[in-house]
């Protein structure tokens, strides 16, 4: 029945939804936008973030594209909203600028990132210099987990002495103190590496991560003097155990000042964490402090019991060690029960304040995380329980059952095992952002308030929709059409997410289950940035698994101007080449065309199965042949004569937003995404950041599925007349070209 109490906590835990949590500080908002160009240069630079950072010497830098610093004076926050850090600029030149930031969170986590923006003019961004790299959560984690396995290692030799209720023999006691001093030592490496690893992280770089300057602000806040405390705890249990262990020196006073010691190392843990920021904070922390003594009593006592199962057969102290652990094990066994069952209780309040939804469990790093911890401590719980029932009355008297007390120390050393890997899990929870809800922020964020992008996934048409197209959760509805515009229901269909670049990530699956006739699930980006997401499908009628990307920028800026000025430099062309390939999922028509301003346009179709078609346009006739047919001649459609260029992309177009920077062909070009209302269509278009020139556009509307690319731009050698119409049928220049 017990259990049954303990596993509807934990599932009325996984169901809990808190209303917002804001555990970890991540940027929401910047001015200049993300990627957005301005006309005029800003006098400062704006940057956001969801609660109050610290701010240190060089906490915002912003780079020129001629890669010099035009940052003036220290960053600063805000008077009215200090979530809010402004650092005056001086811009002077045209082009692309990096605004980098390096602070730290209230929870003791470095927050680095950098965006660009531009005045007038994109350019060629200035590289990223100083932004943390990815080794330094690593690092983080690793130090986080030193110091956990120190709490244990330090914890569970009193653990063991307050079990037995009176002092153990003098040599378990020496074993014992001996444990709980290595314990302390490692608190210390674990404690210096952790700002240590702050330093690299903040500076950006290993070399300047020793700077005096850098050392003093980790100092001089809460963190940093609660981390100096946590070194004088250790300092205290490392040199008073050495002293009990040399001097032999035997008093009541010892477990008392040990307990103290014990529970201020606690609370400073958990003061340094995401409790700490995680409201109601005194709750949090009493909660997470509480769930840290239960660990330090069941993995603690775990690990000290593996050194003295190994020494139990030795002569000089198997009296002793047998008579300890005829005492303590029965309430060890007690102890360990209780503590799982506070872990239980409490890690259910820690799920209810730092997940928003179950789906986070498999969306998230750190739901992911808490998934590996719950499994390492069923596996402790499981082998725990088959231990018990094979070793029973093995310990009445285990200096006579040889065979018992092996199998006994085989259990313990698999379950410390174990209990490292539980601690490591738990080490890289302490260091992931939980997920979190930007509502509180998205209402003053001035954003558009979903994405819609379309893109063909083999024969099939598949719009997908991303709201709030925000750092944080975001719902993502699928809409899967077949080439006849039927929708299509019964498809197996994931996304998968990643960051781009996608150095040092990890992509993660999230399979969307159907609502009606779309397909719907919930992502998690974590910071503003590039983003690539992966559309996969399976279906009946599909051999393969068909894939789809999408990639776009978070948050998602407007691109009017972009698209504006896109029509107008291909409106002063004189004239271009354009290869067109169309699809509905099966045969791909390939299309070539030249232009020549002001009136005239040559092209060639190619069709599978078919002979090629050639067309010439001379003002307000029209030429066409088949093959190396004979020309037939007749007047332009329409009561207009041809006209080119006559681009207009963005007249009526909805829904203009940047998705960010690519290279295509070498060129770096902005890719825009719109709607043309008129068609119902969707595009994806690839415009030139310093012409304006498009060099590529992929419209997806059902059933037709077209990419474009244009190049030769204004090239001279271009010429179309109007064909010689007597002439003997023959192979044409231009289809000579082609075929060349």
């Amino acid at each position: 029945m017990l259990w049954l109490v303990r596993c509807v906590i934990a599932l009325l835990a996984l169901a809990a939804v808190p209303r917002a949590v804001l555990a970890h500080a991540a940027v929401v908002e910047t001015e200049p936008g993300f990627e957005e160009i301005v006309p005029q240069p800003p006098s400062e630079v704006r940057v956001r973030f969801s609660e109050l950072v610290r701010l240190g010497a060089g906490a915002v830098a912003v780079i020129s594209p001629s890669g010099r610093r035009v940052d003036q004076g220290a960053a600063e926050a805000d008077e009215r909203d200090p979530t809010i850090i402004r650092v005056s600029i001086q811009a002077s030149e045209t082009g692309t600028y990096r605004v980098v930031w390096r602070v730290l969170s209230l929870d003791a986590h470095v927050i680095a990132g950098s965006y660009t923006f531009s005045v007038g003019s994109p350019s060629a961004p200035p590289p990223e210099t100083g932004v943390a790299s990815i080794a330094a959560w690593y690092w983080q984690a690793l130090a986080r987990w030193i110091h956990l396995i120190a709490l244990c290692l330090a914890g569970g030799p009193l653990v063991v002495v307050l079990l037995h209720r009176h002092a153990p023999p003098v040599q378990v006691e020496r074993l014992l103190w001996s444990i709980a001093r290595r314990g302390a030592l490692l608190g210390l490496a674990g404690t210096i590496l952790f700002l240590l690893v702050q330093a690299l992280a903040l500076s950006g770089s290993s070399a300047a991560a020793l700077d005096p300057a850098v050392l003093r602000f980790i100092l001089s806040g809460t963190v940093g003097w609660l981390s100096v405390i946590r070194l004088l705890l250790f300092g205290i249990v490392y040199f008073g155990c050495s002293y009990l262990q040399l001097r032999q020196t035997r008093t009541r006073a010892v477990p008392l000042l040990s307990a103290l010691v014990l529970v201020a190392l606690i609370v400073i843990t958990s003061l340094t964490g995401h409790p700490a920021t995680t409201p109601p904070v005194p709750l949090s922390v009493a909660v997470d402090a509480l769930h840290l003594f239960a660990t330090v009593v069941w993995l603690g006592g775990l690990l000290v019991l593996v050194p003295l199962l190994a020494r139990v057969q030795q002569p000089d102290v198997n009296g002793a060690i047998s008579g300890l652990l005829r005492r303590v094990l029965p309430r060890y066994a007690i102890g360990a029960m209780a503590s799982f069952d506070i872990l239980l209780l409490t890690g259910a309040y820690q799920l209810w304040m730092n997940l928003e939804r179950p789906a986070q469990l498999v969306d998230t790093g750190y739901g992911r995380a808490l998934l590996i911890k719950g499994a390492f401590i069923a596996g402790l719980v499981a082998l725990g329980a088959a231990s018990a029932w094979s070793l029973r009355g093995t310990w009445l008297a285990p200096e006579s059952n040889d065979g018992g007390v092996a199998r006994g120390r085989r259990f313990a050393t698999v379950e410390a095992a174990i209990a490292v890997l539980l601690l490591a899990s738990v080490g890289a929870l302490t260091a992931l952002p939980p997920p979190k809800s930007f509502t509180s922020f998205l209402s003053t964020t001035p954003s558009v308030p979903e994405v819609t992008l379309a893109h063909n996934a083999g024969p099939f048409l598949a719009t997908l929709t991303l709201a709030p197209a925000q750092p944080g959760t975001n719902q993502v509805t699928v809409l899967l059409q077949d080439p006849g515009g039927r929708d299509v229901e019964d498809a197996d269909v994931s996304v998968v997410v990643q960051p781009v670049p996608q150095a040092g990530s990890t992509p993660y699956p999230v399979r969307l289950k159907r609502s009606s006739t779309v397909f719907r699930g919930q992502i998690v980006l974590p910071t503003s940035g590039r983003w690539s997401i992966d559309l996969l499908v399976r279906h009946a009628t599909l051999s393969e698994e068909q894939r789809a990307r999408f990639e776009l920028a978070v948050p998602v800026p407007g691109a009017r101007v972009i698209l504006e000025r896109a029509d107008a430099a291909m409106n002063r062309l004189d004239s271009l080449i354009e290869y067109n390939e169309l699809t509905s999922g099966g045969p791909v028509v390939r299309t070539i065309s030249e232009y020549r301003a002001p009136d005239r346009l040559r092209y060639v179709v190619e069709t599978p199965g078919r002979e090629s078609t050639t067309t010439i346009a001379v003002h307000d006739r029209r030429y066409d042949r088949v093959g190396n047919g004979p020309w037939t001649v007749s007047p332009w459609p329409g009561s207009q004569p041809f006209r080119w260029p006559d681009y207009r992309f963005a007249e009526g177009a909805r829904d203009v937003l940047l998705l960010g920077t690519e290279s295509i062909d070498g060129v770096d070009c902005y890719v825009v995404s719109f709607l043309d209302p008129r068609s119902g269509a969707r595009y994806r278009m690839w415009i030139g950041t310093s012409d304006y020139l498009i060099r590529r556009y992929e419209m997806m509307a059902i059933g037709h599925y077209m990419v474009t690319r244009f190049h030769s731009f204004n090239d001279p050698s271009i010429q179309i007349d109007a064909p010689d119409v007597a002439a003997a049928p023959g192979r044409g220049r231009y289809r000579a070209d082609v075929s060349s």
